[in-house]
């Protein structure tokens, strides 16, 4: 149930202190959030490692197991209590290859696009907003763990940088055509393009340089 003073999607709120919670480990995969399904695998040590390893491990179902942690990881009744404890905001990180990923790249396609807009019907359901963030792009930004792939920062930096970018530029688009839709213009706000890139090491100068692609 929506709280007594969550305000209507359709009316405009000032953003000034935002009642918010974060779900993270939902569609970005971390060890110490989602502890569970890397235990079995002690090698992986972010989701594009977990991805290896789990893609191989047919008698565990694979790369569904993955798909299931989306199920189940959030439910309705957990949107239902966050709303009903008077919070109006949901941070909700995911990866690009939530739209498509290139050969080579291990993570599972696709695969979490339908729960992310579930996540979405569910807020609108209960009068939440999103703040939709890409928090792991192709190369990785920052090199950390909820980047998708820790030890090496290959977007904007090195052989493949400005590809990466470029790839990157092209998933924003998608994303932010997506929620202009009427359908989630007032459920999804908020898209925080990029999370956390390391500009000690791609630099300020790269980073500006987005704005020409």
């Amino acid at each position: 149930m929506m709280h007594k003073q969550t305000p209507g999607l359709r009316r405009l709120t000032r953003l000034g202190t935002l009642q918010a919670t974060e779900f993270t480990g939902l569609f970005v995969l971390e060890p110490f959030i989602s502890p569970s399904l890397f235990r079995r695998y002690p090698q992986a040590i972010d989701e594009w490692s977990l991805s290896v390893a789990v893609s191989t491990d047919l008698a565990n179902g694979g790369l569904d197991q993955i798909e299931e942690h989306y199920k189940t990881f959030i439910t309705e009744k957990d949107i239902a209590e966050i709303a009903g404890a008077g919070l109006t905001w949901v941070r909700l990180p995911i990866g690009f290859w939530a739209i498509e990923t290139f050969p080579g790249e291990p993570f599972l396609q696709k695969a979490s696009w339908n729960y992310i807009v579930r996540i979405f019907q569910w807020c609108r359901k209960y009068g939440l907003r999103v703040n939709l963030v890409l928090n792991a792009v192709p190369g990785s930004q920052n090199g950390f763990n909820h980047g998708g792939k820790t030890e090496s920062v290959n977007f904007l930096n090195g052989v493949m940088g400005m590809a990466n970018a470029q790839r990157t530029m092209y998933y924003i688009r998608v994303l932010t055509e997506f929620i202009s839709q009427p359908e989630w213009v007032n459920v999804v706000p908020m898209f925080s393009i990029l999370n956390q890139p390391r500009s000690e090491l791609i630099g300020i100068d790269q980073l500006r340089s987005l704005s020409v692609f």
